[in-house]
C-alpha cells in the first residue's frame, strides 16, 4: 500500500521478472559494479545511544548485486536434448553453447574463439544439429541400466531412538488438546478415572503441582513419535504405494523390525563397535528376504510401531551402520533418523574420543554418500518460542545430540538437519517426503568471464571458476553464488556504457531412471560501471538467498563479525534497492527469516568472547589441542547452533518470495482427497 504523500517517482516499479524455470531464475540482477565508499555496520539499531557511543564501529564495503540461483529440481524436467557430445574450449573446459560464435571454415568444419579464454578452437567438426541453439541444453552421457530403478521403488528407513530419555513428557498446547477431545482422543487417565466412577468409587478432584495448568495434557517424545511414523506411514500408502520402509530401533542394542512382516532381530554386544560388520550384516538381512511395499505392510508396521517402549542408552552409530547396510544396494534410499540425545554405546559413541567419533560419521558419509543414499537428522528438544519469535531450546529438559559431528553426514547427502519440539515431528516426517530426491551424483561448476571473481564463500581462492559437489539434488535444493569484477578491471570512474559478459553453468547428474546427463546452461549478461543501473532490477528473493547461504557458511568456518556484516551488508543493499510491493515484501522476508541467525551470531560472539576464544578479526581461535576428551567436545559448536546454520544453508527461494510470486507454486499444489480425511483424523491418544 503506498504511503501517504508517497510520490510514484519514489514507487516506480522495478521489472524484476518472476519466471518459473530453472534459466528465468538463475539471475537476481545487474552486471558487476565497481567498488564503493564503505558502509557503516556497526551496532544494533536497537542499542540504546549511551552503549553506541562505547561501542567500535565497524565497516564493510558494499555488497555487489551479482547473485545468481541454480534451482536443483528443475533437474527432474528435460531440457533440450542436445545432439552429440559436448564439444570443449581446448583452453578452458568451456562447453560450446548457443552463446559462442562459430565460423565454418569448410563444409561442417569450424573455428570457435572461445567467449571466456579467446582461445581459438580449430577444426570442429560438427553437423548441423549438433550446434546447440537454446541458452539451456542437456547432453546425454550415458543411457540408464536396466538394472536401475526409480527412486519410489527405493528403501525409506526409519532409525527410531527408544531409549530412556524418550519418556520425556510435553504439555500439549491448549488448542490442540481441545482438536484431541473433539476428535475422541481421551487420555488414558481420564479414562481409568470414569471406569472408577463407573464401579462407585468415589474419585477425588484433580491434583496439580505448583504452577501446573488446570486441565492440561500431556504427551511423550515416544507417543510423539509413534504418531509421527504411523501417520507418515499411512500417507505413503496412498501417495508412494510401491516405496518400501523398514523401521529400526536403537537403545543399548539395535532391533531391525524390517517391514514388521518377519521376526524382529536383536544386534547387541561386541557386534555394535564393529561398523564393517554392521553393514554386512545389514545387507545379509535384505538379501535374506524379499521386502514388500508399503502398500501391503503398512498396517502391520503401524502396529509394530505402536508396540515400542523406551529405555536404554543410545546405540545411535550402529543403527545408521545397520540401515546403509540394509539400503546400500538401492540407489535414492533415504534414512531419518530421530534422536532426542547424543551415541553413547558402540561405533561413533565413544565418550572419551571425540576425534574417534567425528573420524566415524565423516566415513559413514562419505560412504552414503558413494552409494547415493540420502540422511536426514531430526533432533528431538523441549522448544519455546520468545515473544520477538525466536525459538529457544530449553536446556533443562534437553540433551545435547552431537549435531556438530552428524551434521556432516546430512550435508555430505543432501539431507536436512532438524532440531524440533516433540509435537513438530508430524508435520517435518512429512516434509522430508515432500522433498524427494531428483538426481544424484551432482556437481556444479561454475564458470564466469576471467575479469570477473567468484565470492569466497562459492570459491576460496576467489577464482572465476568453481567446482561445488552436491550428491543428492533434491527437489527443494538451491545452489547459490555471487561474484564481483576484479579489482583491477574495475575503473576509476563510473560509466553508462555497457557490454555483455558470458557465464555458464555445467551439471553434471544422474537422474531417477538411472541415466547420466550434462546440462550447460550459458548466458550473456550486461554488466556496468554504474552501481544505480545494475541495482535498478534486483530479485531480492535471489540476493536474500544468496546472502544467506554465505553468511551461514562463514559461521561454519569461524568467521561470526564476518557472517554479520554480510548480513547487514546484504540489508543495506535491499534497502537501496526496494522501490516495488513486491521487492519491499521479499525484504521484510529476509529480515525477519535471519532475525534468528542474526540472534545466535550475537549470542556466539558474546560467548567467545568471554571465554577468550575469539580472534581480533572476529574469527573462532582454532583449537591447539589434538587430545581427546570433555575439553575438546566443548569447542564444537552446540546442537541449536548447528540446526540454525544448517537452517540457513539449505535455505532456498521459495522461502523468500513474496505472496503474489508464492500464488502460482500454491496453485499447483492439489489436494488428495483421502490425505486430507487423514489430516482430518489426527489425534493424540
Amino acid at each position: 500500500m503506498r504511503k501517504p504523500g508517497e510520490t510514484n517517482e519514489k514507487r516506480k516499479k522495478a521489472a524484476a521478472g518472476s519466471g518459473a524455470g530453472l534459466f528465468s531464475r538463475l539471475f537476481g540482477g545487474g552486471g558487476s559494479s565497481s567498488s564503493s565508499p564503505s558502509l557503516n555496520a556497526g551496532s544494533s539499531p536497537s542499542a540504546s545511544s549511551s552503549s553506541v557511543a562505547s561501542v567500535k564501529k565497524v565497516k564493510t564495503p558494499k555488497l555487489d548485486p551479482n547473485c545468481g540461483i541454480i534451482a536443483m529440481g528443475e533437474l527432474n524436467n528435460h531440457s533440450a536434448l542436445a545432439t552429440g557430445e559436448p564439444a570443449y574450449c581446448e583452453g578452458c573446459r568451456v562447453i560450446l553453447s548457443s552463446v559462442s560464435k562459430l565460423v565454418e571454415e569448410d563444409e561442417g568444419e569450424y573455428r570457435w574463439t572461445c567467449e571466456f579464454c579467446k582461445h581459438v578452437n580449430k577444426e570442429l567438426m560438427l553437423e548441423k544439429e549438433e550446434i546447440p541453439k537454446s541458452p539451456c541444453v542437456d547432453y546425454l552421457l550415458a543411457p540408464a541400466s536396466g538394472g536401475s530403478k526409480p527412486n519410489e521403488e527405493g528403501m525409506m528407513l526409519f532409525c527410531i531412538d527408544v531409549s530412556g530419555s524418550m519418556c520425556v513428557s510435553t504439555e500439549v498446547p491448549q488448542l490442540q488438546a481441545e482438536w484431541k477431545n473433539v476428535q475422541g482422543g481421551k487420555s488414558k487417565g481420564a479414562s481409568a478415572k470414569k471406569g472408577l466412577e463407573m464401579a462407585g468409587v468415589e474419585v477425588e478432584g484433580d491434583q496439580y503441582l505448583p504452577g501446573q495448568s488446570r486441565g492440561a495434557s500431556y504427551i511423550s517424545r515416544m507417543e510423539c513419535m509413534q504418531l509421527a511414523v504411523t501417520t507418515h506411514l499411512r500417507r505413503l500408502k496412498v501417495k508412494h504405494p510401491n516405496q518400501r520402509v523398514m523401521v529400526l530401533t536403537f537403545s543399548s542394542d539395535v532391533v531391525v523390525y524390517g517391514d514388521g512382516t518377519g521376526t524382529p532381530e536383536t544386534l547387541a554386544g561386541d557386534m555394535l563397535g564393529d561398523c564393517k560388520a554392521l553393514m554386512d550384516h545389514g545387507k545379509k538381512i535384505t538379501a535374506a528376504k524379499k521386502y514388500k511395499p508399503v502398500s501391503e505392510v503398512a498396517d502391520t508396521l503401524v502396529k509394530a510401531v505402536e508396540e515400542f517402549s523406551e529405555g536404554g542408552a543410545t546405540a545411535l552409530g550402529p543403527c545408521l551402520a545397520v540401515a546403509l547396510g540394509m539400503c546400500s544396494d538401492v540407489e535414492g534410499s533415504e534414512i531419518v533418523l530421530c534422536t532426542d540425545g547424543k551415541a553413547n554405546v558402540g561405533v561413533g559413541g565413544s565418550e572419551d574420543d571425540e576425534e574417534r567419533n567425528k573420524s566415524f560419521f565423516e566415513a559413514f558419509g562419505k560412504e552414503a554418500q558413494g552409494r547415493k543414499i540420502s540422511v536426514s537428522i531430526i533432533s528431538i528438544q523441549t522448544i519455546v518460542v520468545d515473544k520477538n519469535g525466536v525459538r529457544q531450546v530449553v536446556k533443562e529438559e534437553s540433551s545435547e545430540c552431537g549435531l556438530a559431528n552428524l551434521k556432516c553426514v546430512a550435508e555430505m547427502t543432501g539431507g536436512t538437519v532438524q532440531v524440533l519440539h516433540p509435537l513438530e515431528l508430524v508435520r517435518q516426517i512429512r516434509k522430508i517426503s515432500q522433498n524427494p530426491v531428483v538426481a544424484t551424483d551432482v556437481q556444479v561448476t561454475v564458470i564466469v568471464h576471467p575479469t570477473m571473481e567468484l565470492d569466497r564463500s562459492t570459491s576460496k581462492a576467489a577464482l572465476s571458476r568453481a567446482v561445488i559437489p552436491v550428491g543428492n539434488a533434491h527437489q527443494e535444493t538451491d545452489i547459490s553464488f555471487s561474484f564481483s569484477r576484479r579489482l583491477k578491471y574495475r575503473k576509476s570512474s563510473k560509466s553508462s556504457k555497457s557490454s555483455r559478459q558470458p557465464i555458464q553453468i555445467q551439471i553434471s547428474f544422474t537422474s531417477t531412471d538411472g541415466a547420466k546427463y550434462m546440462r550447460v546452461i550459458s548466458l550473456k549478461k550486461h554488466v556496468t560501471e554504474d552501481r544505480k543501473v545494475a541495482e535498478t532490477n534486483l530479485d531480492a528473493s535471489v540476493v536474500s538467498i544468496c546472502n544467506v547461504h554465505a553468511a551461514a557458511n562463514m559461521l561454519e568456518n569461524g568467521d561470526i563479525v564476518g557472517a554479520r556484516l554480510r548480513l547487514r551488508a546484504a540489508h543495506e543493499l535491499l534497502k537501496r534497492c526496494g522501490m516495488s510491493d513486491t521487492q519491499c515484501e521479499e525484504i521484510a522476508e529476509f529480515v525477519e527469516k535471519t532475525k534468528e541467525l542474526d540472534n545466535e551470531l550475537k549470542s556466539i560472539l558474546l560467548r567467545e568472547k568471554a571465554r577468550g576464544r575469539l580472534c581480533a578479526d572476529g574469527k573462532l581461535k582454532k583449537s591447539n589441542k589434538k587430545g581427546k576428551g570433555k575439553d575438546e567436545a566443548e569447542n564444537l559448536l552446540s546442537d541449536h547452533t548447528v540446526e540454525i546454520m544448517q537452517k540457513a544453508k539449505a535455505a532456498n527461494q521459495a522461502q523468500y518470495l513474496s505472496g503474489e510470486r508464492k500464488k502460482d507454486m500454491c496453485l499447483k499444489r492439489k489436494g488428495d482427497k483421502e490425505l486430507n480425511s487423514q489430516y482430518y483424523a489426527y489425534k493424540f491418544s
